[in-house]
Order: structure tokens, then sequence, then C-alpha cells
């Protein structure tokens, strides 16, 4: 499933090419003005926001995710510059935020 915002940020779960799937390109150095709680907030009903290490965030964690991923949360990265945010990382627990043009 896609969903789209201001037709340019999407969002999807368990698939790579997310931007691909609108016939858009991920743009990864527009990626980190989307890794934060405010902007993810925005976007999803987050029960709460943390910080975690991934190159597949910024992203939610669906509520149908097993408990020990906290479903609903939203998930950061906190260390972007040794794990940069990726176009192409994936989680099947999440949703993925993505900058597309």
């Amino acid at each position: 499933m896609i969903f789209d915002w201001n037709d340019r940020i999407h969002y999807i779960y368990g698939e790579m090419q997310v931007c691909q799937k609108v016939g858009k390109k991920c743009f990864e150095e527009e990626l980190e003005f989307l890794n934060n709680c405010i902007v993810l907030k925005e976007h999803f009903p987050c029960t709460e926001c943390k910080g975690s290490h991934g190159t597949e965030q910024p992203a939610y964690v669906r509520a149908d995710a097993p408990l020990a991923m906290s479903p609903g949360t939203c998930l950061y990265n906190v260390d972007s510059k040794t794990l940069p945010i990726k176009c192409n990382a994936h989680h099947f627990s999440t949703y993925r935020l993505c900058s597309c043009k």
C-alpha cells in the first residue's frame, strides 16, 4: 500500500522501491530532513517516537508488528553518519517515509 502527502513524501511497508512504484525517484540527500519526530508525527499516529539505528529509518512500526518491535512507535536514525539513511533500505515491520520527486 502506498500513501502520498503533497505528492512528494511517500511511505509504504515491506518494499524497497517506494518512489519507483509511483513513477518517481527517491532522493537520499533529502531523507535526513524527514528523520525526526516532528515530521514522523505529521505522517503517522505515533504512540511514541524514539531514536534507533538503521538505514531503513525514518519509519513507523506497523500495528501488526510483533510486540517486541514496539508497534505504533516512530523511529528515527540517531547515527546517520555511520549508518546513512538509504532509499532502498526496508524492514518488514515498518512503514518507510521517503522523499520522492
